[in-house]
């Protein structure tokens, strides 16, 4: 089958002994059973039409790529636990259901919403694509491509199983629950843009990091140690609750926040205030930074510890403020 394939009919694919062969693609339009009995189909699968159901008897293997492509959202369901196997997966629009899809050395691309149990393998995330709701697995590491971004934005589980995303940015943009089972770990940018909540004991490292929605409180259920760039730019306040620390190598309050600090904030190389004055609160807590750069006023009740660097900028501190003589010049 080197040519393309067009099934319209409510039918399912032959059950007996039929092999596949060719690198064409089969084409479903119309809502069917997909009865591979553990065959390979040896091109690539596209699922269409509009608000379709396609359902899998017995798990499904397609060497190429599976292309979730119909006019309106779509629906991929299993019959008794089923998973479909794919080389790569492109999305151009919402597809939701039972049946768990695993992307094994391919890539996975295209910004329609899976909501389907996903498991990456081997895979690489190319720009921007789209998940929510079911369960993503990491059976690898995963590698980024083309400015690699995944955003999720409604409640999801995430099971890095101990991998990581590579340099793939995160995007949490629900103010719902996101459930961790292991640590959580990306060199891209972790934006948190919501009212977040995280559940489960595990911590998170980044490369930049930005809370940006205008009234944010987080919950936290372990650190969050970003590698690069903090960036506060809440119009109104910043918070976090928990017992767990935020810590990252410079840091930028942007927009006259009002940052509370629930916990000693430790910044390694510099933090930059501008743009309307901000204050930075928590009574007997304080802000560490390697530096320290104000074109706008701060005050606030927390205490501002120096740790090395430079003190520059017009904008004035009213927070206590402490030098560390041993590491500040």
């Amino acid at each position: 089958m080197n040519n393309t394939l067009t099934i319209t009919a409510s039918s399912a694919l032959p059950s007996g002994a039929v092999t596949f062969a060719g690198t064409g693609d089969l084409i479903c339009t119309t809502s069917l059973t997909l009865t591979f009995n553990g065959r390979t189909l040896s091109g690539g699968l596209q699922l269409k039409g509009s608000s379709q159901t396609y359902t899998l008897s017995g798990n499904a293997a397609v060497a190429g790529t599976l292309t979730l492509s119909g006019a309106t959202a779509i629906t991929l369901n299993w019959t008794s636990n089923e998973t479909i196997t794919c080389g790569s997966l492109v999305m151009t629009t919402a597809t939701s259901g039972t049946a768990g899809i695993i992307v094994s050395g391919g890539t996975w691309s295209g910004a329609g919403v899976l909501k389907n149990n996903l498991t990456l393998t081997s895979a690489t995330i190319s720009g921007s694509v789209a998940y929510n709701t079911g369960t993503l697995t990491l059976g690898s590491n995963v590698t980024g491509a083309s400015t690699p971004l995944i955003t999720i934005a409604l409640a999801t589980t995430i099971a890095s199983a101990g991998y990581n995303f590579g340099s793939v940015s995160i995007t949490l943009s629900g103010a719902v629950t996101y459930t961790l089972t292991a640590v959580l770990a990306t060199t891209g940018t972790l934006t948190l843009s919501a009212n977040t909540t995280f559940s489960g004991a595990y911590n998170i490292t980044c490369g930049p990091l930005t809370t940006s929605a205008a009234t944010q409180s987080l919950t936290l259920t372990g650190n969050i140690t970003a590698s690069g760039l903090w960036t506060i730019s809440c119009a109104t306040s910043f918070t976090w609750s928990g017992a767990f620390d935020i810590s990252a190598d410079t840091s930028l309050i942007n927009g006259g926040s009002t940052v509370t600090l629930p916990r000693n904030v430790a910044i390694t190389n510099g933090t930059t205030v501008n743009t309307g004055n901000s204050i930075i609160n928590g009574a007997g807590k304080t802000w560490s930074t390697g530096g320290w750069t104000a074109t706008t006023a701060v005050s606030g009740t927390a205490k501002i510890v120096l740790t090395a660097g430079t003190w520059s900028g017009t904008g004035t501190v009213a927070n206590d403020l402490d030098f560390n003589c041993s590491g500040f010049g």
